[in-house]
């Protein structure tokens, strides 16, 4: 589970910071 979470973590950063990109 703590893996995962870990992994969850990095994708998500890496979405959001798409994101914040792609936002402006």
């Amino acid at each position: 589970i703590d893996a995962m979470e870990e992994e969850v973590d990095s994708v998500v950063e890496s979405f959001t910071k798409k994101g914040s990109g792609k936002n402006k």
